[in-house]
């Protein structure tokens, strides 16, 4: 499923922040990514933790995991054309909160760890990439909303 670049348009967008992309994979799958490797993907939701410091902030981050992808940059970028986006969630808090929230999610009842070291290779975090059999959902938003991020979580884009 294509998403609507139009969602990007929003002005905090232009800054930095910390975003969890919330995918949906509707079938067992086994992928290939890059140097981590063959790694299955069982059915349910993913959760990506990622921040965006760079230039263009938030929405330049964005628009990258929504656009078709045609060569992969990072380990999500191999997930984005086999799973369903399903919400993107984000916080223009100035402090990195990539870490904080990847710690959360890790304690979080129900949650898999797919691949060790996905999205994490520059970090000292086991991973940055989290499976849940069930949408997550409040218990989601409560374990965030404890990692004392500076601004409100918002979310830009639900398709569920």
């Amino acid at each position: 499923m294509r998403v609507d670049n139009k969602l990007l348009d929003k002005s905090n967008l232009t800054q930095p922040g910390t975003y969890l992309l919330i995918l949906e994979n509707r079938k067992k799958i086994t992928l290939s990514v890059g140097a981590l490797g063959e790694i299955s993907f069982p059915k349910g939701y993913y959760i990506y933790v990622g921040s965006a410091f760079g230039p263009g902030g938030l929405r330049g981050r964005l628009r990258h995991h929504i656009s078709p992808v045609k060569q992969p940059r990072w380990h999500v970028d191999y997930l984005r054309p086999q799973m369903t986006l399903s919400e993107i969630w984000y916080t223009n808090d100035k402090k990195k909160r990539e870490h904080d929230w990847a710690k959360a999610l890790s304690s979080m009842p129900g949650t898999s760890i797919p691949k060790r070291g996905f999205g994490s290779s520059d970090c000292r975090c086991e991973t940055h990439l989290f499976h849940y059999n069930e949408m997550p959902g409040d218990v989601l938003n409560s374990y965030i909303s404890n990692t004392n991020s500076y601004e409100r979580i918002k979310t830009i884009y639900r398709f569920i």
